[in-house]
């Protein structure tokens, strides 16, 4: 562009004044012109440089990010660790409690077991022992021992049936049984009566809570008339004396 102005200015006649000016406007550009490529120079070399320390912060910010989460992970994992080693603990102290709750429910369950058994062989022994009482017994003696009638229960089983065998008519109106009949019927109703009233007392004396008073107090009630049976040993085991 500056050429092109030279050749024109030389073409048209000389202008002294003019051509001073074109120099100076030339020189003037001339001067401009280095500075400005200076200064895209430095604006790449900036620009450049500028894009490098970007760059460098990116990398930098990466590897902030990448050592702040190892660093989280690795306290997540702590926190982990702990709470692992934490949950064992408290599980086996668990299991170490629950396992001596469940050894004492099972000795606790035991013993009931055993108990249990022990009451049943102590009633079976007991029931056992107070029928051997009974049979040398009146019932008037196991009603006094045991609080219970006995007595008053054969008696009225013997009154009901007698009553109704001495009302039994034949089609002209005469009994049906004669005196010795009603005799005989009378003592087979007694024994009849009696042994059901021993199995009612047996029963009463098996239904106590605690079977072996039951039958001690039999046998303490049945002394005084059951000389034989005091002497033995079923007896004195039974009242609570040595065997």
């Amino acid at each position: 562009m500056l050429i092109s102005t030279l050749i024109n200015k030389l073409k048209s006649p000389p202008d002294l004044a003019a051509l001073r000016a074109a120099h100076a406007k030339t020189l003037d550009e001339l001067e401009k012109a280095p500075a400005d490529a200076k200064l895209a120079t430095k604006e790449r070399d900036a620009r450049e440089a500028l894009a490098v320390a970007e760059a460098r912060i990116g990398r930098a910010r990466e590897r902030a990010a990448a050592e702040r989460a190892e660093e989280a992970e690795r306290e997540a994992e702590g926190r982990r660790t702990k709470l692992r080693e934490l949950h064992e603990r408290t599980q086996a102290s668990l299991d170490v409690a629950v396992q001596a709750r469940v050894t004492a429910a099972v000795r606790e369950l035991a013993q009931v077991v055993a108990e249990v058994r022990a009451f049943e062989l102590g009633r079976q022994d007991a029931s056992q022992r107070a029928r051997v009482l009974m049979r040398s017994c009146s019932l008037a003696d196991i009603d006094a021992a045991l609080g219970v009638e006995s007595a008053d229960h054969a008696a009225g089983c013997i009154a009901r049936w007698s009553a109704d065998d001495e009302g039994k008519r034949d089609e002209t109106g005469r009994p049906i049984y004669s005196p010795s009949e009603l005799a005989e019927r009378r003592a087979h109703q007694a024994r009849v009566a009696e042994a059901d009233a021993r199995r009612r007392a047996e029963n009463a004396v098996i239904a106590r809570a605690d079977p072996r008073d039951a039958a001690a107090a039999l046998a303490r009630g049945a002394r005084a008339e059951v000389g034989v049976a005091a002497a033995d040993p079923l007896v004195a085991a039974l009242a609570g004396g040595p065997t």
